[in-house]
Formats: structure tokens, sequence, C-alpha cells
């Protein structure tokens, strides 16, 4: 089954990834009013969002509409009142018995991907940890997902990571978890290209 998954994303990237590099150099990541702004990048392909403002992570937290694996993920994170978060993790591609996780460690200033278990079972790295703009009050990313891969922007876009996925589609569900208390804002949009 790993061989056909291998397959199938080779396949995928081959056919689709020009559409996405030709759309990464256009993200205008700077603070917009409230987001990161990219009037002529991903815009034209965005349907169907889904907002949440000041959602209290804690636990293993998931939102209603917020899955897929075709999809542009904003989110800005904010320490509760009185908290301090060490660890606040966002799971993707996931389901019984796939996930994928990235987690941000604020104080020590590092973002870790890690896809032991997305369903690639070669001897292969499976887990990046790298230094990273975490620090103030707020922390933002994007991400954006594009079925057997993901991209990674921290901040206004300072940094960057990807990672190709060998999950099955189905695998497409999203959530979120922190160690204390946090304040989520999340936009998912879906990307479709006609």
């Amino acid at each position: 089954m790993a061989s056909e998954l291998l397959r199938q994303a080779r396949s995928y990237e081959e056919k689709n990834r020009p559409l996405v590099k030709q759309q990464l150099p256009l993200f205008h990541l700077t603070g917009g009013v409230g987001w990161i702004n990219d009037p002529n990048g991903f815009a034209p392909y965005r349907r169907n969002p889904v907002k949440y403002r000041n959602v209290r992570v804690t636990g293993d937290t998931v939102l209603s509409g917020v899955q897929g694996r075709f999809v542009d993920l904003l989110l800005e994170i904010r320490q509760e009142p009185g908290e301090t978060c060490r660890e606040f993790t966002l799971e993707i591609a996931k389901n019984d018995d796939y996930v994928t996780t990235i987690t941000l460690h604020p104080q020590e200033g590092t973002i870790t991907l890690d896809r032991a278990y997305s369903g690639f079972n070669r001897d292969i790295v499976n887990q990046r940890t790298f230094p990273a703009s975490l620090s103030g009050e707020t922390i933002r990313f994007r991400l954006i997902l594009d079925r057997y891969s993901a991209e990674l922007f921290v901040g206004e876009g300072e940094q960057a990571a990807s990672m190709v996925l060998y999950t099955p589609l189905e695998a497409d569900g999203i959530s979120m978890r922190a160690d204390t208390a946090a304040l989520v804002d999340v936009e998912k949009y879906e990307i479709v290209v006609d």
C-alpha cells in the first residue's frame, strides 16, 4: 500500500505542483487588517470560508468545518491572560490510523514537524525541529495543504517549511491542542482549482 500511495503522491505533485509554485511568489504576507493579505495570490482559489474567533484551546479541540486536504489555513494564537503556553500542536491529515503534527514551542522558539504516523513506513527522516520567531503576544502562521504536501509560513512569512505527506486522502481531520489555555483565531478556506 505504501508504494501505491507514493505513486499517487508523486503523480499528483507532478501534475499540480506548478500551480502552487506559481502562486507562492504572489503571497503578500503582510499583516493587513487582522490577517495576512494576499489580494493576488490564492484569493481567487479560496472557497467556503470557515472562521472562528477567540476559541479557547486546552485539550484536543476539533472545530466544525475545519478539515480537508486542499486548504488554506490561517491561525493566530495568543496566550490566555495568566497562562504560559509551552506547547501548541496542530494535527493535520488525521484519522484513526494517521496523523501529522506541527508543534510550536514558544518558550524555546522552535517548531517541530512530525510525520512519523503519516503512513510511510520506509526509513526516512520524519521529524524536523527548526528555530522560529515565536516571541511576542501573538503567534501567526499559515498552512497550505495541497493533498500530499504541506507548506507552513510563520509570522509574516519570515520563515517557511514544507513536507510531503504520504497519508491517504481520507485522512482529512484537523485538530489542535495546547498544554495550557490558548486563544486561537482560525480562518480556513478550501482551495478550489477549476
